[in-house]
């Protein structure tokens, strides 16, 4: 859903990435707020300041530099027991360096002819496999290995065709973390660069960039992924032309350490820092904001809906919208209350009033969405979670009915309404802001780790 907007915008950057995040004031993330010295994340680690259970949902315009916004982990394990790491490493050589011809299913790595340990890891690899040897042909500017194999091929298919398409399915993010280690280490080697201090990789895929995003946090491994834009180049008299931006990833200090061991690589990142601004927990990575900017915009902004759960993920962290209409509804009401208060103009109390409905009626579409969703839900599939989730549902469309009523009935959006109305106004609001709050941080991105990037 979309809707023209003109007014603030909080614009959020964070470190290790230089993409921001541009939310509406009201709207809310799930983040540990109020720290003082974001940088120092091993001293907040030692006195307990970022426990999970500190956790709470919070108005981006609440959200100062002090906060850390947080990321959550997938924690779910499925193997798959054909995916050996072998396999797996393959297939990181076939995202990293790789294509499937449309025309005969033929599979090709290209890597340079300067790296012959890497072409004959690849050339071992599919013999060992699939019992055949390749065809190495050195011609043209890269080695290129070809061979044939058409179930392969089609699997192949799911990690994305074409520098710019590559992706990494679903069900692959669930697999053990050796299985995703032997695929970094294709991927990283193929695509990727060591040096002194640091491992990167760049992807001109925006998809990969993400995915990887979620498998490195799914190990415990803090990096940097920032996008920048990337001029025309010339090759062999040829001008290759950029067709999208390029996504930076760089692992240091205890990262880069942790994610070489894990590769079965040896390579020596020195003594340098543990680079350590975020902080692993648990179920979450929690990320330093380093710039809180307000500003104005006009243009259109978008709701994004997730099926069974209205929270969902972005590159940061995590973010809400059911929370976001109740909380500009809050907001709507205390301004009113404050105009109470002070004894202004009825009519400009009853404004406040309408805004808080129509933010209601806002979070009724949410909820509708949220409704649809868990009735698609085969019955034979259905469980403890999907029956809890609509429970919960009914819940709140009760809460949001009976507060629409009362409303009415006191004739607040159309008189206005006395301090104590407008107060028993925002603590109903609020108490279904807390049952929404407690729902939403059970179940933070739940529905959206995977679809949701």
């Amino acid at each position: 859903m979309h809707r023209e907007y003109n007014g603030k915008m909080v614009n959020m950057g964070f470190y290790y990435t230089n993409i921001p995040l541009r939310l509406t004031p009201e709207h809310p993330v799930l983040c540990i707020a109020d720290l003082r010295e974001p940088q120092s994340v091993w001293r907040f680690k030692e006195n307990n300041a970022l426990n999970e259970d500190n956790l709470k949902w919070l108005p981006a315009n609440q959200f100062t530099d002090h906060s850390f916004i947080a990321f959550p982990r997938l924690l779910e394990t499925q193997d798959m027991e054909l995916m050996i790491p072998e396999l797996c490493e393959l297939i990181g050589w076939y995202v990293s360096e790789g294509n499937v011809d449309k025309s005969n299913g033929a599979i090709t790595i290209s890597l340079g002819r300067d790296k012959p340990h890497l072409i004959m890891r690849v050339v071992y690899l599919i013999n060992h496999l699939f019992g055949r040897e390749p065809g190495v042909d050195d011609g043209g500017t890269a080695t290129r290995i070809t061979f044939g194999c058409e179930p392969f091929a089609a699997l192949l298919k799911q990690f994305g065709q074409g520098a710019t398409h590559k992706t990494i399915p679903s069900w692959f993010m669930k697999l053990p973390h050796a299985k995703q280690y032997a695929f970094l280490r294709g991927y990283i080697l193929g695509d990727g660069c060591f040096s002194e201090y640091f491992i990167s990789a760049t992807t001109s895929s925006e998809h990969l960039a993400y995915k990887l995003r979620l498998m490195l946090y799914r190990l415990g491994i803090i990096h940097g992924l920032k996008q920048r834009e990337v001029p025309d180049t010339i090759i062999d008299g040829r001008i290759i032309h950029a067709t999208a931006p390029r996504n930076d990833i760089t692992i240091s200090g205890d990262g880069a350490r942790m994610l070489d061991r894990g590769m079965g690589l040896c390579h020596d990142f020195g003594e340098r820092t543990s680079g350590g601004f975020a902080w692993v927990g648990n179920n979450y990575i929690l990320i330093p904001a380093q710039r809180i900017i307000e500003e104005q915009f006009a243009g259109t902004v978008y709701n994004i809906s997730v099926d069974q759960d209205e929270s969902y993920l972005t590159v940061h962290g995590v973010a809400h919208n059911c929370l976001k209409h109740l909380g500009a509804a809050g907001i709507a009401l205390r301004e009113g209350y404050e105009r109470a208060n002070d004894g202004n103009n009825p009519d400009s109390i009853a404004e406040k009033v309408m805004e808080c409905l129509n933010e209601h009626a806002g979070m009724e579409l949410d909820l509708d969405a949220m409704k649809a969703s868990l009735d698609r839900i085969p019955a034979s599939q259905r469980n403890a979670n999907s029956d809890e989730a609509m429970h919960f549902v009914e819940k709140m469309y009760s809460g949001i009915r009976a507060f629409r009523a009362a409303a009415w009935q006191a004739r607040l959006p159309t008189m206005g309404g006395s301090k104590d109305e407008i107060s028993d106004a925002r603590v109903w609001n609020d108490m279904m802001f807390q049952e929404m709050h407690a729902h939403a941080k059970s179940h933070p991105g739940a529905a959206c780790v995977l679809s949701g990037m």
